[in-house]
């Protein structure tokens, strides 16, 4: 904290570098600023720590990590406690929400010359407007370390972010030239959402270039963090513009971060899409809630996210969010559980070869749909879409990629995949929906849900689908009510979100949405309706074009599923993917907290991964909580191989492996599964 005159108490270099021997990481990202904006070395920019007196905390400790060969990353944070003109002021539907003016200057820090330093809580930081002039302080930052210490490896900017639409003095001028109003409200810039994120992305991405170019310039790697968007909303405007500056991509693990939306899948999720992008990339476990930061993870739940990490292109593991305290002792606890989960990692990477995913199946994810889908903050009728979809596959132990509209070039991208499913991918543009319409023609399968192509790639609403032809319908506009039904036997499943309204043309229908009881208007005011007749609008279409073919779900399928998991959602789902037909590879016999993936080497060696997520009850977003420290064994796993193999060609780890032969090939019996376990099926099979 910048308020403390006794910070830094127990620091000797030699007493930290004790804690990172422990830990044994192979990079280190080290504090050069911290979240009050204060340097730990003599900056001429910002003022310096005043626990330190002076010393250079970040020299002395980076010597002594490149004496012992590491890779050191200088780590800066966007938050800071001066400056509090240039603070984001959010704009709410109930007006300006300016924060507080009631500031206590430090005065331990006026001798320092650069400017005043105030007294600010932990996690109280100011986070200050992406167009304040802190962007040019930053950038002067960047200027000063990579000068200063030519050691280091990489930079890394934490936290470059305005969470809410910004109101501040500094963007009252556009925001007025957007709204056409001297008083812009938030239903105003609402009206106007699409040009006001594509200018917050501009300015977020223009300090970005700025940043990289200085780094690269050094000679050093940029790493900002970026933040995965599953799980996070549009008004932290990164977006996809930032990728050319990467050198390599960090972002953290939502599983805690993101409490209210991430579910124990959120880190097989986030590896998935990180191996989407292609880049050497970082997946960092955060710590507990920042209230309770200093106290240690259960080795259990690393292994739960480094289970994810394996099975799943392997970014580099790291750990946030669990430091030192402030006199830099650190948790004796913590530094053992880390050491301990990243050596378990580095064992288990240093048997894996480069691997490719076996999967047969891709999700898209459309960051423009998160984006312009729907205006605010949220964006959760595109991402509970999308992340209910993934649920789908995952608990039925299908194997599946996420792909990105930005890395198709050409229908060859698709060309390995038997099926694509577009989870209300709205936002499109027309080279996205020629590389479909190609794919379907020679041959692919396709699934589309809600909106899907009825938008234009910043949110404008087209007149029909870019895709109909390719689905067979013509979109007549939105059902009116957010819950619907839909038909299905003995009785009508209940959709909650909204649908589409359709028109078959081509299309087959085979499913239609339920009108409600006209007799009760009221019930549940539009959330609880009793369903009543068949309507004539299309629920589930399915229509063969050229080669191919493509279903069509009108309804919130997966949307509905993600946020409430109603058991008759679940079969809807499960019913679809059984009628489309989709690929399975292997047949994996196992409860649905049971993750599995196949990936395969150049050599044609397959690698099964399963992960148990079969752990005590675990409620994001609840108030009541409870640790991941143990998992419940699960017994008696059986995999149905495609092929035959000999019991020389198959090893595993952490479990016990047995081979039978079955009609369609091999059966695999695995018990027990604890936590996680590769199984290697050598080349030839």
């Amino acid at each position: 904290e910048n308020f403390y005159p006794k910070g830094f108490k127990h620091y000797t270099p030699e007493a930290v570098l004790a804690d990172l021997d422990t830990i044994n990481a192979d990079i280190v990202a080290l504090y050069a600023t911290n979240q009050w904006g204060m340097a730990y070395y003599p900056s001429q920019v910002v003022p310096c720590s005043i626990g330190l007196d002076g010393r250079d905390y970040f020299g002395e400790v980076l010597a002594g990590l490149k004496a012992r060969g590491k890779k050191v990353i200088a780590y800066i944070n966007w938050l800071d406690s001066r400056h509090p003109e240039w603070r984001c002021v959010p704009l709410t539907p109930q007006g300006l929400n300016p924060p507080t003016a009631q500031l206590e200057a430090i005065p331990y820090y006026e001798p320092q010359g650069l400017g005043e330093v105030y007294k600010v809580k932990y996690g109280e930081w100011f986070t200050h407007c992406i167009a304040s002039p802190r962007c040019d302080e930053v950038l002067a930052l960047t200027r000063e370390i990579v000068t200063r210490y030519p050691a280091i490896d990489g930079f890394h900017m934490d936290m470059f972010f305005n969470y809410a639409i910004c109101g501040c003095d500094l963007c009252q001028p556009k925001l007025r030239e957007l709204t056409g109003s001297d008083q812009p409200t938030y239903e105003a810039v609402m009206a106007h959402w699409s040009e006001y994120l594509l200018w917050r992305q501009e300015i977020s991405t223009a300090t970005i270039a700025q940043m990289a170019n200085i780094v690269r310039q050094a000679g050093k790697a940029f790493a900002p963090n970026s933040f995965c968007p599953l799980y996070l909303t549009p008004s932290m405007a990164v977006s996809p513009s930032w990728w050319q500056y990467q050198d390599f991509y960090v972002t953290e693990a939502w599983l805690r971060l993101s409490a209210g939306y991430a579910d124990l899948h959120s880190t097989t999720l986030v590896s998935k899409w990180l191996r989407a992008i292609d880049k050497p990339s970082a997946l960092l476990v955060t710590g507990q809630h920042p209230n309770y930061s200093h106290a240690p993870l259960a080795l259990e739940e690393f292994r739960l996210h480094a289970a994810g990490c394996l099975a799943n292109g392997t970014p580099v593991l790291g750990s946030c969010g669990q430091g030192a305290y402030p006199s830099t002792a650190s948790s004796p606890a913590a530094v053992r559980i880390i050491g301990q989960a990243f050596g378990e990692y580095a064992q288990a990477m240093d048997t894996l070869p480069a691997r490719e995913s076996a999967a047969q199946i891709a999700v898209l994810w459309s960051q423009d749909s998160r984006d312009f889908y729907e205006p605010g903050a949220q964006s959760l009728k595109y991402r509970f879409e999308f992340l209910g979809y993934c649920r789908a596959l995952l608990e039925g132990h299908y194997l599946f990629d996420i792909i990105l509209p930005e890395k198709l070039l050409s229908p060859d991208d698709l060309a390995r995949y038997r099926a694509v499913i577009l989870p209300n991918a709205a936002c499109m543009d027309e080279s996205t929906a020629e590389i479909l319409r190609a794919y379907v023609a020679l041959g692919g399968k396709l699934v589309a849900t809600w909106d899907t192509a009825c938008r234009d790639k910043h949110g404008a609403v087209r007149a029909n689908s870019l895709l109909a032809d390719v689905l067979g319908l013509t979109f007549k506009g939105s059902y009116p009510l957010e819950t619907v039904y839909a038909e299905r036997t003995p009785e009508p499943c209940v959709v909650n979100g909204g649908a589409a309204i359709t028109e078959a043309d081509s299309a087959v229908t085979l499913l239609c949405l339920v009108e409600p009881d006209p007799d009760y208007p009221e019930v549940g005011t539009n959330t609880d309706l009793m369903p009543g007749p068949i309507s004539a609008y299309p629920f589930l279409t399915v229509n063969r074009y050229q080669d191919g073919q493509a279903w069509y779900v009108a309804g919130s399928l997966g949307y509905s599923l993600y946020k409430h998991g109603f058991y008759q959602v679940n079969e809807m789902m499960a019913g679809l993917f059984t009628h489309m037909g989709l690929p399975r590879a292997f047949c994996v016999e196992a409860p649905c907290t049971v993750e599995f993936n196949a990936e395969r080497d150049a050599q044609g060696g397959w690698y099964l991964h399963l992960g148990n997520l079969t752990v005590p009850a675990y409620h994001p977003g609840t108030q009541t909580n409870r640790a991941i420290d143990c998992f419940i064994p699960v017994h008696d796993i059986k995999l149905q191989l495609p092929f035959s193999v000999q019991a020389s060609q198959v090893s595993a780890s952490n479990g016990n492996v047995s081979i039978s032969e079955g009609e369609q090939g091999s059966v695999l019996m695995l018990a027990p599964l604890k936590d996680y376990c590769i199984v290697r099926i050598a080349a030839g099979a």
